[in-house]
């Protein structure tokens, strides 16, 4: 619906009177790992291609990943996946040397030396042959803009001068970001035509490092909820989830874990589930063996990923989301969407713009006892969780598809076509 203006004859005939093109072909650009991911980017970056293809614009996506496979999200079959590695394997010889023994004592060697320097040296070797086939790729496709979904392919943009208007998303925190970013790649995000962030906030402190940068503020899309969780109903168990995927310094599920196991004992009727991605194995030991110390096995469960995690929301009374930043908190949204009440910490970014506090549910302080006390009340009251669950569900209707993707259709449009005007008058 919201973009029938683009079937109306009459504006049709002013966009070709001003020579204003309104069909793109647009590469979405994220140059890591992306088959079979199940998180927030992976989701975004299928819907929103999805979505430009039925716009009627000519979308096609370029990774570089190590594996091969479908992405895990929906994506319509006439969008084409270009990925880099994989064609490097099989074109340029890359696959054996990957596998010699001196690579990989030469990869184990510099992994020694910490995070920092192997994650440069990732970088730098994946850089040496993703120019040219990238380089190649580009010229073949020859795109009117290219949407990059991470700041080391905005970096790889950037090296090869590509000749259209590129536009950086920022997909989590930039204080987060910033701290992991390269001179390099900072100076490539400063060459954007456009830089993305998901919050007003977000645009403030990026402000700060780019002064003269044209930055947009556009939130993800949450998919409205067609039905809400039945908080009403008696039930013999009730049931808090949290869905992310397994990590200890982002998503800490540790910390939700502690906060139950002080309430667990008093409220017996209550269980406690996590959902997402569990391929961090030495975490997830951690966890386990948290909830095995509180002899809770029967009362936390470690769920991993679904494709249909609609059901999950639905059947749930309670969303804890215990993370320490987010870009958005795609899930978090999703939840109150399906009209869960929603508990986090106030310190977390980008929460306080999805949680009212006391109305669709209530933002806490850091510490364990914190989460523990706001736990508590919600599990204690089904009167506040279904006023706040009702709330919940109401709150999100400004993120819903039209709203969003008309943003992102009135931006690439606008920005192609300022450019191209720009390179006439030089």
């Amino acid at each position: 619906g919201g973009a029938l203006w683009r079937y109306d004859p009459v504006v049709r005939q002013v966009f070709r009177r001003k020579g204003i093109k309104e069909i793109m072909k647009i590469i979405m650009a994220y140059l890591e790992n992306f088959s079979g991911l199940s998180g927030g980017l992976e989701k975004i970056l299928c819907e929103f291609s999805n979505e430009m293809e039925q716009r009627g614009h000519e979308v096609s996506i370029v990774t570089y990943d190590e594996r091969t496979g479908k992405p895990f999200y929906l994506l319509k079959e006439d969008i084409h996946i270009f990925n880099i590695r994989q064609y490097a394997y099989d074109n340029l010889g890359i696959r054996n040397h990957d596998r010699s023994m001196f690579f990989k004592i030469q990869r184990e060697s510099i992994r020694i030396l910490g995070k920092n320097i192997y994650r440069q040296w990732k970088a730098d070797y994946k850089s040496r042959f993703i120019s040219d086939i990238l380089n190649e790729y580009i010229q073949t496709i020859s795109p009117d803009i290219v949407i990059s979904y991470n700041q080391s392919t905005t970096y790889e943009l950037d090296k090869i001068g590509v000749k259209c208007p590129i536009i950086s998303m920022f997909h989590n925190d930039p204080d987060i970001l910033l701290q992991k970013m390269t001179k390099k790649e900072k100076r490539a995000i400063q060459n954007s035509e456009v830089i993305q962030v998901l919050t007003e906030d977000f645009k403030i402190k990026l402000q700060k490092y780019f002064l003269n940068s044209n930055i947009v503020c556009i939130p993800n899309v949450i998919i409205p909820s067609s039905n809400t969780a039945d908080l009403s109903k008696e039930k013999k168990q009730y049931k808090i989830i949290d869905v992310a995927r397994i990590n200890k310094e982002q998503k800490r599920q540790h910390l939700l874990i502690e906060a139950f196991a002080k309430l667990a004992k008093n409220n017996p009727q209550w269980i406690l589930e996590f959902w997402g991605d569990t391929g961090n194995a030495n975490y997830m030991n951690q966890l386990r063996n948290r909830v095995s110390y509180h002899d809770l096995e029967n009362r936390i469960f470690f769920k991993g990923t679904t494709k249909d995690i609609q059901s999950v929301y639905l059947n749930a009374d309670l969303f804890c989301f215990p993370s320490k930043y987010e870009g958005f908190g795609l899930s978090l949204g999703e939840a109150l969407s399906a009209g869960l009440p929603a508990i986090a910490f106030k310190s977390c970014s980008a929460v306080k713009d999805l949680i009212n506090n006391g109305l669709n549910g209530i933002l806490v302080d850091d510490g364990i006892d914190h989460l523990a006390d706001a736990l508590q009340e919600l599990m204690l009251s089904r009167e506040k969780r279904i006023k706040m669950g009702y709330h919940a569900h109401l709150s999100m209707e400004k993120y819903e598809p039209h709203n969003i993707w008309d943003r992102w259709n009135h931006l690439v449009i606008n920005i192609f076509n300022e450019f191209k005007n720009r390179g006439q008058e030089t």
